[in-house]
């Protein structure tokens, strides 16, 4: 958002997606948290409210690698003719499979409204450390999913633990979501395999930095986990194979 600031003149926040509408709490702060980053920025906020998660949960459609996407085209296409073009921002890099992608939301576009793909493709520590500078960012950054309302950001899933972990590395400090992690939690930290690459970056750059020798130790503790885990689930795959051809 940082880079088209000028050009942005809403912010869209929408419920019914990661957080749900009926969220009571959760959903009444997270909207207000976007009021005051909406009002920070000096743009209007429209607060969208769909019950699109309660049509693809129960038919198992997956949600981040297939209707994440169209989802998000059809809150752009709901908004005509109050808005022209909307923006969505870059998720994964462009060689992942994904719901949102560069070369697939431009094409949700219709006569009345046209969706443009921020074609960022930068790493997600890099986006990190591009807004760790960027006291609206600090102030207002949410990015849990877990419903923890009297905390904003739960600070103990992957998603906040890893995103506080690369504003340290850049050496940021954020109001809603502190740096300074406590090591116990780090080592709780349940992350998929394909987040070890992450985290051993993380854990690298900390180690370059001297940091607290606690926090290295438990980074080593959850990634050595991690990799664990992925042996496992490495063999668990091969038997369901050898299990499946022998039918």
């Amino acid at each position: 958002m940082r880079k088209h600031l000028d050009e942005i003149t809403h912010l869209i926040f929408v419920l019914g997606m990661d957080l749900d509408d009926h969220d009571g709490s959760a959903a009444d702060l997270a909207v207000q948290r976007a009021q005051a980053a909406a009002t920070d920025l000096g743009k209007e906020l429209i607060v969208v409210r769909t019950t699109v998660r309660r049509v693809s949960d129960p038919l198992r459609v997956p949600w981040p690698r297939l209707y994440f996407g169209p989802a998000l085209a059809h809150v752009a296409l709901c908004l005509a003719p109050t808005l022209s073009a909307v923006i969505v921002p870059s998720s994964p890099p462009i060689t992942s499979r994904h719901g949102s992608h560069p070369y697939v939301d431009p094409l949700w576009s219709s006569s009345r409204v046209r969706i443009v793909h921020d074609d960022d493709d930068a790493w997600r520590p890099t986006k990190i450390a591009e807004i760790s500078d960027w006291a609206p960012a600090m102030r207002h950054v949410r990015v849990c999913f877990q419903q923890h309302a009297e905390t904003y950001n739960c600070e103990r899933c992957f998603k906040c633990v890893s995103t506080a972990l690369c504003i340290r590395v850049a050496g940021g400090s954020s109001e809603a979501l502190s740096p300074d992690v406590d090591p116990d939690t780090i080592r709780a930290m349940p992350f998929a395999p394909q987040h070890l690459h992450r985290m051993e970056w993380i854990r690298d750059r900390l180690r370059e930095h001297d940091d607290d020798p606690l926090v290295l130790a438990a980074l080593d503790d959850a990634i050595a986990g991690a990799h664990r885990r992925s042996r496992l689930q490495g063999i668990a795959d091969r038997v369901n194979e050898e299990i499946y051809l022998r039918l």
